[in-house]
């Protein structure tokens, strides 16, 4: 608790920094924060919220007794996952007991005292904290008591009158500010909840207004490919948005203070940077990617808050992600064409001509090329015939039969949609005619 002046009583929570134990870690930086053009940081008056840190972001939790040390590292690194998961979101307090210039907060017990009553101190809500003191008295055990006292030196600041009422059931009553019976007034929450999470984003610039606390909050979004897509020139590949995330959400919503709820019914919006992509769909979650050039693209998804959710600070962050990259190549080469023979019953002379018929198993490609030559050199042979990729013979053209015989070759090669040709492959073997008839 905390007094103000001028005869009004709010509500004061005392916040030490994290102590000197090393079990209180402090995460590694977030390489693409994401800062709000709100106000900046500052107070939020009209949700007595007092921004107590904007110029010294890390507290230093310091137990006085030993004895204390667990439940005292317990709030420091409660805190610290709530504001910072997975890394350190640049503008928000944290706790640390290693930061240079940290500001120290002492937390105070009262010897065998098993049920408390917490202030902050100075007890003046305009005043930086330096100290909270665990005291004699109704409101609950050590460890939730210090909670509902650490959130107010993080900054909020609710009226006494007031503040433990403010919750929506089965959406905001889980969170530690909150007193799980009224009247006498008593504690028993332990996690941090997400309301509480923007809140202090609210008041430290990274919203753009105070959350509601008659809407869930969604934290991530489901189904995005990770880390990105590759595709070829031609292909498509189809993106559902399959659930919405809410962390440190309310157990009564959906079960779990970690849960997923199914996407059906939220409305999302799809954008993309760059040419070398298309999107398409009708359906909210749905959207179906072709690949067009060379290149690479970002997609985007946006989350429309509701009637019932709104989304983090967070969103579109490395904490949250709502985005992915596509990255498109050229077409692949076709496996090519197999069995690449001559069906020597079709072979035909005409005088001192022959014309053979080439067979082969297509492979796939758009379009097909055969090069003719008399020396074992695709380079310096000629194009015999080319068209859909879906032929599987041809007649040569009539050759005049010599003596001696020439030798002929003949290779194969098909085309991809993005022009990209398989290897060249040779007919199976020098195959000639004789000099007369079709001998083999």
């Amino acid at each position: 608790m905390r007094t103000a002046l001028n005869g009004v009583t709010l509500l004061v929570f005392v916040l030490g920094a994290a102590s000197c134990n090393s079990d209180v870690t402090t995460p590694e930086p977030d390489p693409t924060p994401m800062r709000s053009v709100y106000a900046g940081c500052g107070d939020i008056p009209d949700q007595w919220f007092k921004a107590y840190w904007c110029d010294n972001l890390a507290l230093d939790l310091v137990a006085v007794s030993a004895a204390d040390t667990s439940n005292v590292n317990k709030v420091a690194k409660e805190w610290n996952a709530a504001l910072h998961p997975g890394s350190t979101i640049p503008g928000v307090p944290y706790f640390s007991s290693t930061a240079p210039g940290r500001h120290r907060i002492a937390v105070g017990h009262q010897s065998g005292t098993t049920n408390f009553a917490g202030q902050v101190l100075p007890p003046n809500p305009n005043v930086t904290p330096d100290s909270i003191n665990m005291a004699a008295g109704t409101n609950g055990a050590f460890l939730p008591v210090l909670f509902v006292e650490s959130s107010h030196v993080v900054g909020f600041n609710d009226p006494g009158t007031t503040w433990e009422k403010t919750a929506t059931a089965g959406i905001t009553d889980h969170c530690v500010r909150y007193a799980t019976t009224q009247s006498p007034v008593n504690y028993t929450n332990t996690k941090v909840c997400q309301h509480e999470v923007e809140g202090v984003y609210a008041g430290y610039g990274l919203r753009d207004a105070w959350p509601s606390e008659g809407k869930h909050i969604v934290t991530s979004i489901d189904g995005l490919p990770s880390p990105g897509v590759t595709l070829h020139v031609g292909e498509t590949f189809t993106v559902e948005v399959t659930g919405l995330r809410f962390k440190r959400a309310n157990p009564a919503f959906c079960g779990s203070e970690d849960c997923t709820r199914p996407a059906s019914g939220a409305a999302f919006n799809w954008t993309r940077s760059g040419s070398a992509i298309s999107l398409s769909g009708t359906q909210n979650a749905v959207r179906t990617i072709t690949a067009n050039t060379v290149g690479a693209a970002t997609v985007t998804v946006t989350f429309a808050s509701s009637d019932t959710n709104e989304v983090t600070a967070l969103f579109g962050t490395t904490s949250s992600r709502n985005s992915f990259t596509v990255t498109v190549l050229s077409p692949p080469p076709p496996p090519g064409p197999s069995v690449f023979t001559i069906d020597v019953s079709a072979c035909k002379t005409v005088g001192s001509t022959v014309r053979h018929k080439l067979i082969w198993q297509p492979g796939g490609g758009v379009t097909y090329e055969i090069r003719h030559g008399t020396v074992d050199d695709v380079a310096q042979s000629a194009l015999m015939s080319s068209g859909p990729g879906t032929t599987s013979s041809v007649f040569t053209p009539f050759y005049s039969m010599s003596t001696p015989p020439l030798t002929h070759y003949w290779w194969i090669r098909e085309i991809s949609a993005g022009g990209t040709p398989s290897a060249w492959l040779p007919n199976g073997g020098n195959d000639y005619y004789a000099p007369t008839g079709c001998v083999y």
